[in-house]
Formats: structure tokens, sequence, C-alpha cells
């Protein structure tokens, strides 16, 4: 065979594989669930488990995120770790937290980490709040008081989390304090 045909072939087999690594399914979850709320959103976080341990190896085994969880997620937050480590929520917003002063407080620091974020886009549809109540811890299965900023956005898939900033956590084994 000629040089050149060689190369050719080379070249082609290249591109072909290339072509077949990138098309294919998306590593990160599709949506299937659309909320016309935030608080339909907050009450799938209480009805659910959120996390678990595949395989059942508390110290270093895998967390697996269930797809409720998922669900309520915006695409950024699903194709990074959600970096959660409770296995269940029971929240509630915190109606002495959640005026307005306190939601734009909420909102800027949002926008404000994410101008950090290449790919950050501002949306329209934007909503903060905190929110209060109990976690399940996913190591221990303690239960814990909880405060929580969150900012949910319309992507165009309904309302999903796409930031959550743990402000305080009661003390293990005691949820009243």
């Amino acid at each position: 065979m000629k040089k050149s045909k060689v190369l050719t072939l080379v070249g082609i087999l290249i591109i072909i594989t290339v072509i077949l690594a990138t098309v294919g399914k998306s590593h990160s979850y599709e949506k299937k669930m659309h909320y016309n709320s935030t608080d339909e959103v907050i009450a799938e976080l209480n009805s659910k488990p959120l996390a678990a341990f595949k395989d059942n190896r508390k110290i270093h085994g895998n967390i697996i995120y269930s797809d409720s969880f998922y669900e309520c997620l915006s695409k950024r937050k699903r194709v990074t770790c959600p970096a959660i480590d409770y296995s269940k929520l029971n929240v509630r917003v915190n109606n002495e937290k959640n005026n307005e002063e306190n939601k734009e407080r909420i909102k800027a620091k949002y926008i404000s980490l994410g101008r950090n974020i290449n790919s950050f886009k501002e949306t329209e549809k934007i909503e903060a709040c905190s929110l209060t109540g109990t976690s399940e811890d996913l190591y221990d299965k303690s239960v814990n008081k909880i405060d929580m900023d969150v900012v949910f956005i319309d992507e165009g898939e309904g309302w999903v989390i796409d930031y959550f900033m743990i402000n305080s956590q009661g003390n293990k084994n005691d949820p009243n304090k």
C-alpha cells in the first residue's frame, strides 16, 4: 500500500473513533418530573430518601443519590456531585428568616459565587428562601436540626435547586438544639 492510503485509513479510523466516543447518552441524570412551584420541590425532598451507600459500606462506600433527589436539582448540580451527606430531610420554610432582605442576601451570594463558574448563566426566574427542620445523617443515622439557604431556579423544566448552603446543624440526636 502506498503511504498516502495508509495515512488516509488511519485518519478515517481516528475520526470514526472520535465520533463513536462522543455520540451517545449523557452521563448526567435526565429529568422526568416538572415542578410548578418551589413548594413542590420541598415536598419531594421531604417525602423520599436522598442518598444511601452502595454495597452498605459506610466508611469507604460510594454514596449514591436517589432519582427523586436528582429530580430536585438543576442540570449543573446533577452533573457535579450534590455534596450532601443526609439520607433524609424534613424541612419547611423558616418564616422568621424568610423576609425580602434575607432573600436578596441569599440571591446576591448565589450570583456572586456563580460568577466564578465559567458556564454560569443568570436566569430570570429565581427564588431564594431559608429552610429549617431536621436531617438524618447518612453515616450514623443521627437526627440533627438543620438551617439552610436554598436558591431555586426555573431552567425551563420546572423549578429546581441550584444552590444550597447549610448554615447550622444542631447537636446530634437532639433535634431541638
